[in-house]
């Protein structure tokens, strides 16, 4: 155990905070937005105490998941009125998180996933079958009116999500294995959730296939590619990178590159892609930022810690 007189700090905190909100629930001033700002700081207390415990250190991101999901309950206007929709950060916030998870990937490891199948086919199978049957198992146990039931089969009959792969990597698992599964549920899902949509709840549903296998491609192929690329130059021993100028040249040409594309037309189907090029280089000038830093700070070998 580790720094143990700021974990009882951040525990005392926590069961104080506790406290204060079970009174408020009590009397009955739980809707109170002060109640939300109590739960959001005694969950990071505990996120800052679980992480100073050897064993219980994985429940840090936990905790912050609760954290923000007590404040943006109380307080949801700070995440919607930004004057735009905010569903059009979802697909770059994806982009984003891939081309990290790439860049603690190599081509080998995919090769190594694909070389003992087994495993990745028990992923795809309990993707498409599993969750399925827990979808039917919660609107069986609790009831839910036909729409609301379509909708839960149609999440359970859906791809690996991408955020499974961003849980796999915090919680140090086989992230290759991971992101091996997520692609291939992602490319046989417009043959396979229709069909159990079908199946499960009696309804056929539309999929733009051409259009999905796009955004499958701007999502995570690209994203993942770049960073695996990256992941090469960085840790590859290539001679040539061990330079920081080289590195330094390597992060302007992706910011010269990535402004040009603003510039550039993209046909309407691709507009999407548009995006994701565009991120992907500035995201390579962003690491390449970090890693010189990094170098002359003395800091983590990984640019990612």
């Amino acid at each position: 155990m580790k720094n143990s007189g700021a974990m009882k700090m951040y525990l005392a905190l926590a069961i104080l905070l506790a406290i204060a909100e079970t009174l408020l629930i009590v009397f009955g001033k739980a809707n109170l937005p002060i109640s939300g700002l109590i739960l959001f700081i005694m969950f990071y207390a505990l996120a800052f105490t679980v992480q100073r415990t050897e064993k219980l250190k994985g429940l840090s991101f936990t905790m912050q998941i609760f954290a923000f999901v007590s404040f943006t309950l109380y307080f949801p206007q700070i995440f919607t009125d930004w004057g735009f929709n905010t569903n059009s950060l979802i697909v770059p916030s994806v982009q984003v998180i891939m081309f990290g998870m790439g860049t603690k990937l190599s081509f080998s490891d995919f090769a190594k996933e694909l070389s003992k199948p087994l495993k990745v086919i028990i992923g795809t199978i309990m993707c498409y079958v599993l969750m399925p049957l827990i979808a039917l198992l919660i609107i069986k146990v609790y009831n839910f009116p036909p729409e609301v039931a379509a909708g839960i089969i149609l999440l359970g009959v859906g791809p690996a999500g991408a955020a499974s792969n961003v849980m796999t990597y915090l919680a140090k698992g086989n992230l290759a294995l991971s992101m091996t599964v997520t692609t291939l549920t992602t490319l046989i899902s417009p043959i396979a959730s229709p069909f159990l949509m079908k199946l499960f709840a009696g309804q056929l549903i539309e999929v733009d296939a051409i259009g999905m296998m796009i955004s499958i491609l701007n999502m995570l192929f690209i994203p993942v590619f770049a960073g695996i690329i990256i992941n090469k130059i960085l840790y590859g021993n290539l001679s040539w990178t061990k330079k920081n100028a080289n590195i330094g040249i390597m992060g302007v040409v992706s910011f010269i590159t990535g402004f040009i594309l603003l510039f550039i037309s993209f046909p309407a189907l691709l507009n999407s892609l548009k995006i994701g090029l565009i991120l992907i280089a500035w995201a390579i000038t962003i690491v390449s930022v970090t890693i010189i830093v990094v170098r002359r700070t003395d800091g983590p070998a990984n640019w990612m810690d």
